[in-house]
């Protein structure tokens, strides 16, 4: 009876261990762009997209733009699906590594002002009756 408590806490140890481990491998952080710069492992970098910078290549599925923080500019590469609204992005955060002078991602998150917004100053415009 106690040989089998011994052996789950054992096993319970080892698999915390392991997805710990495992978690804290594959986690990357939030970068700067000169900080992206230096690192050779994925990072997550947050931007805004340089006016005009923007080409896309949609049979070979390529995005490249250039974002822009406090720290600078970097061209990107973006390879997967076309973000529709990454025009009207107020904020990119792209996932990837450096390379040769720009930044290469697989991922993209784009933040664009919310369709709720045009709603909710519509509805702090109407006057309840007194």
């Amino acid at each position: 009876m106690r040989q089998g408590a011994l052996i789950s806490g054992v096993v319970a140890l080892v698999a915390t261990v392991g997805l710990t481990t495992v978690f804290v491998q594959n986690a990357s952080p939030y970068v700067t762009i000169k900080e992206a710069a230096a690192q050779s492992r994925d990072v997550h970098v947050v931007g805004q997209l340089v006016p005009g910078s923007l080409s896309l290549n949609t049979l070979g599925r390529e995005t490249r733009f250039v974002l822009k923080d406090e720290t600078g500019e970097i061209p990107v590469v973006y390879t997967g699906p076309p973000q529709s609204n990454l025009a009207s992005a107020t904020q990119v955060v792209v996932i990837g590594y450096h390379e040769n002078g720009s930044f290469h991602s697989k991922q993209m998150l784009v933040k664009c002002p919310s369709k709720y917004e045009s709603e909710k100053d519509a509805a702090s415009k109407v006057k309840t009756p007194a």
